[in-house]
């Protein structure tokens, strides 16, 4: 888990934890693929109870644009090789493996995302993959990556020096 941003404790500290709310979790598992740890924010054990997602309001969130990003990559890529057809066109690929833990949690709602599993209790400091308001608020970053990406783009002295 080395792009995990999650902090772990004994399972006997959960009642000295204020405003604790563990959400359920799973693995997910594909046959020819790698299991993966699921976070339900969507789960409600009783028709009384509250879901953390139905504690968010994804409507003041910045508006998703990394659906239509690989669409645009390969529009640039065309365009590239349109205005320079006998150019090398240098692609990398951008690792997002850990992509859902770049924005951190403030520590007063971290405790929002918590889980426990057999004998510890897991507090994650960083954007949860299951969460309504994660990939909202990844947006921001990927955007600025992006934008940083495009400019360091342009300096031809990485290209010799990588």
């Amino acid at each position: 888990m080395q792009h995990s941003a999650i902090i772990p404790f004994p399972d006997w500290v959960i009642p000295f934890c204020p405003n604790i709310y563990l959400t359920p979790n799973g693995l997910l598992i594909n046959s020819g693929e790698k299991d993966r740890m699921i976070w339900d924010g969507s789960f409600i054990p009783f028709w009384w109870s509250t879901c953390i997602n139905m504690m968010q309001d994804p409507s003041k969130s910045p508006e998703i644009h990394f659906g239509q990003a690989f669409n645009k990559h390969l529009v640039r890529i065309w365009n590239l090789r349109i205005t320079h057809p006998y150019e090398d066109i240098l692609l990398w690929d951008d690792d997002v493996s850990g992509a859902y833990r770049l924005p951190k949690y403030h520590p007063s709602v971290a405790g929002a995302f918590a889980y426990s599993r057999l004998d510890y209790f897991f507090l994650p400091t960083g954007g949860t993959f299951g969460s309504n308001t994660s990939p909202h608020e990844y947006e921001p970053f990927a955007r600025a990556r992006a934008f940083l990406a495009e400019h360091l783009s342009r300096d031809k002295t990485l290209v010799l020096k990588h």
